[in-house]
């Protein structure tokens, strides 16, 4: 759960929000999608990896969807390539997602819609994702190692850095940054 106080579960077609003080829901469910892979707060929005299927979509298709978190209308903001999303992360209007199947970091702009550069090749496996400083710091569970890329241009900023058991909580941990 992020700041805004919507919660979602993974594999789930829907979001919900909820007070943070109390943990009570409020509202009903907001429905993102046929299938939910991440959430994140930022930007003041909720944003959710959702998977939606449709009479003109591909098989599988994932997008960033972004939930008002009034009124929760949703909006598609981008769409994400490849069929295994796995982590999404929201930081001064950047929107960080990891793809696994392309071992891809991509990047979008939340006002413009428009994908930030090319996809940033992140290693075999890709798990963990954090952002802060206009940076995201992805682990690779396969290699046991975790990188930081800049926001404003593709490529990482130095040499992947050995990771103890959990990417995540290392990438977390970088810098006081936030999933």
């Amino acid at each position: 759960m992020g700041d805004n106080g919507y919660r979602g579960r993974e594999r789930r077609r829907d979001v919900t929000r909820v007070d943070p003080a109390t943990d009570r829901v409020l509202g009903a469910p907001v429905t993102v999608g046929d299938e939910t892979a991440a959430i994140a707060a930022g930007d003041n929005a909720a944003w959710v990896l959702a998977r939606r299927d449709g009479p003109d979509t591909p098989k599988i298709d994932w997008f960033v969807v972004r939930v008002d978190p009034v009124g929760g209308a949703t909006r598609v903001v981008a769409r994400v390539l490849g069929y295994d999303p796995n982590e999404l992360a929201v930081e001064r209007g950047t929107l960080w997602v990891t793809e696994a199947s392309r071992h891809a970091l991509d990047r979008f702009d939340a006002r413009t819609r428009r994908a930030l550069g090319a996809p940033i090749h992140t290693g075999p496996e890709p798990w963990g994702l954090a952002v802060g400083g206009r940076r995201a710091w992805v682990g690779d569970r396969k290699r046991g190692t975790t990188r930081a890329a800049d926001a404003s241009r593709a490529a990482w900023t130095a040499s992947p850095t050995a990771t103890p058991a959990s990417s995540k909580r290392t990438a977390r941990a970088a810098g006081g940054v936030r999933s």
